[in-house]
């Protein structure tokens, strides 16, 4: 029992030794990969804060920015915008600490460059880092300071140039609510404070809502309740920003060599403790044997106790003699009984206290004999198996025997074979001789029938060809046999005779076949230089509208540039701003009006929600922004201003009076039924005012006519 209880001890603790070598095998791990970054990083000040990967994903984010790719600002990595306030570096560790794991993330604006980013993302191969963070596009928060001298904050210590980036850190980081203090003791004299009911609270509590805490980076909060939260940090503090990438990989190579220590240390922990249960493991073993063996005993100690008294049965059955001798013996026996009743007694107890153990061990047991029944089973498998290989075997011998005798034939075959090769060899190069001089003939004879199409004088027939210009010549080995040419060739003939009596020149002469050939390949090579034509032609007309349209969509660019500027300056005249957005996938315009140029909220999609006098205004601005490009030689506006207030009026009023004097190539008419005595005419500028209207005797209004 005790070596039992021993094995089960020892168990967790080898678990437990185990836990911790891989826990360390792992940091180790890490520490491995974050120094070959940094020594891969080395002289590259992106890869600094993100590794190879965040090197590799900001050039691809300038590419793309440079392609025009991205609808706002993309930035990033966050580390290359922060840098140390000088003068105060000591807490510069610790800010570090206090941002968390954010400095290799990128920042986006809208979903449209989040997805893009996040599909390059996948691409560079990133898991979870050089994530990033989308965010609005807003002036930089203005934070509250806690007022009390000696307490830095995240925000102090660090210097950050990019306002979108200082913002996210501000709502990520909370770096304006966390302070950095040299030590706790700091923090409890300065910072924390004690009410009468032993609470405890932050002075500049408002502002303050976590402490962090050098040398380590210890973090303390309080609660609602007023109970002080310690959080320790059991890993020394990295410097990253504005630090030598050198000395952070030297101080990566420490950890290293501090956690391999750690590792060897525990590895040797855990191999200690696995011998130990090992022992244990062997001292269960021999209690089982022992065990086993105590039963046996029991067992003959029991058959010899049935056995006695089964005689002392015996003898009392018999009738009264003089068993004095006997009785001596009986005597003798129960005393051996007696003892033997105590062991038997000792020994169920042993039992009793054996009985979990032996429970176990007949588990063991039966594992043990399920096991060597699947050994048993595989055994049979791999018998089979093995019947089969060497019944295998001995059909590839049977084989290999018929082969070699095939082989045999062979060999004593050979030179017939050889003898019979070279002779057909002989005339194949003999027919191949004769089938390249019948080639060359009717190449010959084709071109000079071309000739005399051409209208040429062909040659007479030349000599046979010297043996180099036959073995130049390429015969294309036919796939069939004789006869089946022999009846192709018979078909054409009849094709051709067919096709003479269709065509109803079957008694035409050579000479005049020859004259209609020649006619008909004029007419094709003239067909075929002007359909040569029409194609260099389609080709330019395509590249000429490839061209036209890149040209065409720069206009468009700029257009929409000027007009979304204009449409904006001239809500600008009545305080407010807007922008325009065009969508040519989907061919739509919307107009986006923010009232109180200085306010975001007031920012609206909707034009519904404007009254009737700011919907006017706003679409005159629409209708000034758009028409400056449309280079229209006149201009009419009727009643654009019958809605409008009386500011609203002369704003607009004066607006388009300046516009139609500045473009003086260009005529404009403007109807409006209002006042124009603020108007002032001029060379430029007419008014003609509507004569006001007479009543004739009847009562009835006559017709208005200019004075």
């Amino acid at each position: 029992v005790t070596a039992f209880a021993s094995y089960q001890e020892l168990e967790p603790v080898v678990d437990q030794a185990k836990k911790r070598s891989n826990n360390v095998s792992k940091q180790v791990y890490a520490v491995q990969t974050k120094r070959n970054e940094l020594k891969s990083s080395q002289g590259n000040a992106v890869a600094v804060y993100g590794g190879p990967k965040a090197a590799k994903l900001a050039t691809a984010v300038q590419r793309m920015k440079q392609a025009g790719r991205w609808r706002g600002p993309v930035m990033g990595p966050i580390g290359m915008y922060v840098k140390v306030v000088n003068g105060k570096e000591e807490f510069a560790a610790l800010a570090e600490f206090g941002l968390g794991n954010l400095l290799d993330r990128f920042i986006v604006t809208n979903d449209h460059d989040r997805q893009l980013f996040q599909k390059l993302r996948r691409e560079m191969g990133c898991n979870r880092e050089c994530n990033c963070f989308q965010t609005k596009e807003n002036k930089r928060y203005q934070i509250r300071t806690c007022g009390i001298d000696g307490v830095e904050t995240v925000a102090s210590c660090l210097s950050i140039g990019n306002d979108l980036v200082f913002n996210v850190l501000v709502d990520q980081a909370r770096i304006d609510s966390r302070a950095l203090m040299k030590s706790l003791k700091h923090t409890e004299e300065i910072l924390l404070q004690t009410n009468s009911l032993g609470r405890e609270s932050i002075r500049g509590g408002d502002v303050i809502r976590e402490i962090y805490n050098l040398p380590l980076g210890d973090v303390v909060s309080i609660n609602k309740s007023g109970a002080r939260n310690m959080r320790s940090n059991e890993r020394p503090l990295k410097q990253i920003i504005g630090a030598d990438t050198r000395a952070a990989v030297q101080e990566a190579e420490g950890e290293l060599k501090q956690l391999e220590a750690e590792l060897k240390e525990y590895k040797s922990q855990e191999s200690a403790s696995q011998k130990e249960l090992q022992e244990a493991k062997q001292q269960w073993n021999k209690a089982r044997q022992q065990l086993r063996n105590t039963n046996n005993k029991l067992e003959e100690i029991e058959e010899i106790a049935a056995k006695l008294q089964g005689e002392i049965d015996g003898f009392n059955n018999v009738e009264d003699t003089d068993f004095t001798e006997l009785e001596d013996d009986v005597e003798n026996c129960n005393q051996d009984v007696v003892a033997l009743q105590e062991k038997l007694e000792a020994a169920e107890k042993s039992q009793e206290d054996l009985l979990p153990d032996i429970e176990q061990a007949k588990n063991k047991v039966n594992e043990l004999a399920a096991r060597n029944e699947r050994v048993l089973s595989d055994l049979g498998k791999a018998e089979k198996d093995l019947i089969r290989l060497v019944t295998e075997c001995g059909e590839h011998e049977r084989k290999k025997t018929r082969a070699q005798q095939k082989i045999q034939v062979v060999q004593e075959k050979l030179p017939e074979i050889k003898n019979m090769l070279d002779e057909r060899t002989e005339n194949y190069h003999v027919a191949l001789r004769q089938a390249r001089l019948l080639q060359y003939r009717s190449e010959y004879a084709i071109a000079q029938k071309e000739k005399e199409a051409d209208g040429e004088t062909p040659d007479l027939t030349p000599e046979d060809p010297p043996d180099e210009v036959l073995e130049a010549i390429a015969i294309e080995s036919p796939s069939k046999q004789a006869a089946y040419y022999e009846a192709k060739i018979s078909r054409l003939r009849k094709k051709i005779v067919q096709e003479k009596e269709r065509r109803n020149i079957q008694n035409i002469t050579y000479e005049e076949a020859l004259d209609r050939y020649t006619r008909a390949r004029k007419d094709l090579q003239a067909k075929n230089n002007q359909l040569q034509t029409i194609k260099e032609n389609v080709t330019d007309l395509y590249e000429d509208l490839g061209s036209r349209q890149k040209r065409w969509k720069r206009f468009r660019k700029h257009y929409i540039h000027m007009t979304k500027g204009t449409f904006d300056d001239i809500l600008n005249l009545k305080g407010s701003s807007g922008s325009l957005e065009f969508d040519h996938n989907e061919k739509t315009l919307n107009l986006v009006v923010q009232k109180d140029n200085t306010n975001e909220n007031s920012q609206n999609r909707d034009l519904k929600a404007l009254s009737g006098g700011e919907r006017s205004f706003t679409t005159l601005a629409l209708l000034v922004a758009m028409g400056e490009r449309l280079e229209t030689p006149f201009r009419v506006m009727d009643e654009f201003d019958v809605f409008l207030d009386s500011i609203a009026r002369k704003i607009a009023l004066e607006t388009l009076v300046e516009i139609a004097l500045k473009l003086d190539h260009r005529q404009f008419i403007f109807i409006t039924p209002q006042d124009l005595s603020s108007i002032t005419p001029g060379k430029k500028l007419k008014i003609f005012k509507m004569k006001p209207p007479e009543r004739s005797n009847a009562g009835s209004l006559s017709q208005q006519v200019l004075d």
